[in-house]
């Protein structure tokens, strides 16, 4: 995902610039994005399908033993002046 930006007072055609980069796990995906009003954060919420290691060890010990994968969503907070992902609450 590609963290671009431009100036609130630029001319509306005025091209995008890329700051940053952000890579989600293959598990993961981003639902949604929303930046903060002052310009300095954006919100992600993030979703990705969890399989507890308990139940990994469980079904290698007993065969029969079935579980469902749970989805986890996840509030994640990217600061522009640091420029690093934060999870803030799942």
């Amino acid at each position: 995902m590609r963290i671009e930006f431009r100036p609130a007072d630029s001319l509306p055609n005025t091209p995008l610039k890329q700051i940053d980069t952000l890579t989600f796990p293959p598990e993961r995906r981003s639902i949604t994005n929303v930046p903060n009003p002052q310009g300095t954060a954006i919100e992600f919420m993030v979703s990705e399908t969890n399989i507890p290691a308990m139940i990994t060890l469980l079904r290698d010990l007993l065969p029969f033993f079935t579980s469902f994968p749970h989805p986890i969503e996840r509030l994640c907070i990217y600061r522009l002046d640091k420029r690093e992902l934060y999870e803030i609450g799942s």
